[in-house]
Formats: structure tokens, C-alpha cells, sequence
């Protein structure tokens, strides 16, 4: 698996194949994530899970970002793809809110790899042509939050 992940001091993130990976908990804010490969689609997120299934605060959060093509690719934007993500290994949380996700992301945005079920992805309050959840994969744990209720344990407040 090839990772790219660079990152420079203005919160841009830009990459390839699983690009923002590992195990961790994680808020990123106010990011711009730029996907780099014409296909096969990138897969942005592959959390690692919690060792730990009782334990919280866990996962990957992403609150205000925008999910996009890289600058270098836009001419060919049609052919940019991405998921959101994959759990990389049981319990993976990761959740989107309140982010610009442009038509590159997949209607279907989250994938499965190693046979893990036992994940959480979840999104909320997200616009942008991509942002669409009406057309999402069916697969366990797939959540859409309705109020900022749900979603307050997913913040850095938290």
C-alpha cells in the first residue's frame, strides 16, 4: 500500500491511498483535504479501530473541511473519485460534520476491506454535491446524525 500524506502549516492535506490512516483519536478543523490520484477511487480515512471496545473519545472527526481535488488535477476532475473511508480493523469510528464535500466523493463514500463489521461511520449536517446521504452504502453502523446533540462527543469540546 503506497501512503502520501503531506501536510503543510495551513491545515491542506493532500494524498493518495488511505492518506489519513492509523490509530487515534483525532479532530481535525477547518482542513482542506485534496484527493492526488485519478482511480482507482481514494479512499481518504482507514481508522484503525480501538483495542478497547468500552472506551470512548476514539475515532477520527472532521468538522468544517472540504474535501476536494487536488489544484494540479482540475482540469481532469472528472475523473477524480474518492470514498470517505474504510475501517482498517474493528471498532473504527470516524465521522464527518459539517463539511463541503464536492461531487468527487462517491455517492456510496464508505467502503469495507478485512471483513470488519463491527465500525461506525457517521455524518452530519454536510453540503456540497457529495454531501448527499440518501445514496450511501447499507452497511452496519452507517449512521446519519440528525442534531447537534448526537454529534457534540465527536467535537474537540469533547
Amino acid at each position: 500500500m503506497k501512503l502520501d500524506f503531506n501536510r503543510n502549516l495551513l491545515g491542506r492535506h493532500k494524498g493518495t491511498v488511505d492518506f489519513i490512516v492509523g490509530y487515534a483519536s483525532a479532530v481535525f478543523q477547518d482542513c482542506g483535504i485534496y484527493v492526488r490520484r485519478l482511480s482507482p477511487p481514494n479512499v481518504i480515512t482507514a481508522n484503525d479501530g480501538k483495542p478497547d471496545p468500552t472506551s470512548t473519545n476514539f475515532g477520527f472527526s472532521f468538522q468544517n473541511c472540504t474535501i476536494d481535488v487536488a489544484p494540479e488535477l482540475r482540469s481532469r476532475k472528472k475523473e477524480v473519485k474518492a470514498l470517505l473511508g474504510q475501517p482498517w480493523k474493528h471498532y473504527a469510528t470516524v465521522v464527518f460534520m459539517e463539511s463541503y464535500l464536492d461531487e468527487i466523493v462517491l455517492p456510496e463514500e464508505w467502503t469495507l476491506c478485512c471483513k470488519n463489521t463491527i465500525m461506525m461511520f457517521a455524518e452530519y449536517n454536510n453540503r456540497g454535491p457529495g454531501a448527499n446521504t440518501n445514496r450511501r452504502a447499507k452497511l452496519p453502523s452507517y449512521k446519519v446524525f440528525k442534531s447537534a446533540a448526537e454529534v457534540t462527543s465527536f467535537t474537540v469540546s469533547n
